[in-house]
C-alpha cells in the first residue's frame, strides 16, 4: 500500500513489489554496508553530513537517515516529483534529518566535510565528472556485482583527479554480491561554467 497521495500517487518509485525482497533489495541493500563495513561507517561518523546523489525512489537516503537518526543527510534530485514523494515520504515515517533539493548535482559545491553516496545512479566516471568539490571530497559507490566487468575501463578513467582509497567485495543476507567502491578528490574540482555554485546547506 503505496503512503504517497494526490498527483504523486501513480509516481514509481520502485519496481520491487514483495514486501521482503523489498526489504532485502533496498533497505538491507542501503544500510548493510555501514553496518558491516568499517570503513564505510568511520567515514559517516567523520562527516558534517552525507549527500545522496540523484536519490531516486529514496535508496539509500531514507534508510540510511533511519538508522543514523543524529547524523545530517542531504538528497540531491533532478526529478522534482521525486523529490516531492520522498520528501513526503520521510515526513509520514518521522525521518527528520533529511533535506531535499530538486536540482542537477553539478549546480552545487560539496565540501570535504561531507561524505557523498551514489547508489545505481550511473557509472562512476559520469557521476565524478560532475562534482564540483574540494580536495580531499570522498565519495562511496554501491555497486553490483558486474561492476568490474561494465566498468573496468572506469577505474582508468578517474586516475587523474581521485584516487581509490577502499573497495570491498560483500554479500548480503539475501546472498546477493554488492561492491563498494570509495574514491578520494586529488584536487579542487570545478567542472560547471557557471560562476554560481548553489551551497547544499547542512
Amino acid at each position: 500500500m503505496s503512503i504517497v497521495s494526490g498527483e504523486l500517487a501513480g509516481l514509481n518509485l520502485t519496481r520491487i513489489l514483495d514486501r521482503e525482497d523489498f526489504r532485502e533489495k533496498q533497505y538491507l541493500d542501503s544500510v548493510c554496508p555501514y553496518r558491516d563495513i568499517l570503513e564505510f561507517s568511520k567515514l559517516i561518523e567523520v562527516s558534517e553530513s552525507v549527500v545522496d546523489v540523484g536519490f531516486g525512489g529514496g535508496f539509500p537516503i531514507l534508510p540510511l537517515a533511519n538508522e543514523l537518526n543524529q547524523k545530517i543527510f542531504i538528497g540531491v534530485e533532478s526529478k522534482r516529483k521525486k523529490v516531492e514523494a520522498v520528501d513526503f515520504i520521510a515526513k509520514k515515517l518521522g525521518i527528520v534529518n533529511c533535506k531535499f533539493y530538486h536540482g542537477r548535482i553539478e549546480e552545487f559545491w560539496i565540501s570535504k566535510n561531507m561524505l557523498v553516496v551514489s547508489k545505481a545512479v550511473g557509472s562512476i566516471a559520469k557521476v565524478l565528472g560532475f562534482l564540483n568539490c574540494d580536495k580531499g571530497t570522498r565519495v562511496v559507490f554501491y555497486k553490483g556485482p558486474n561492476f568490474y566487468e561494465a566498468e573496468k575501463k572506469d577505474l582508468e578513467l578517474i586516475k587523474e583527479n581521485w584516487n581509490v582509497v577502499f573497495e570491498k567485495n560483500f554479500s548480503l543476507p539475501s546472498g546477493d554480491n554488492r561492491v563498494i567502491l570509495i574514491v578520494e578528490s586529488k584536487s579542487v574540482l570545478r567542472r560547471t561554467k557557471s560562476k554560481k555554485l548553489k551551497f547544499l546547506d547542512s
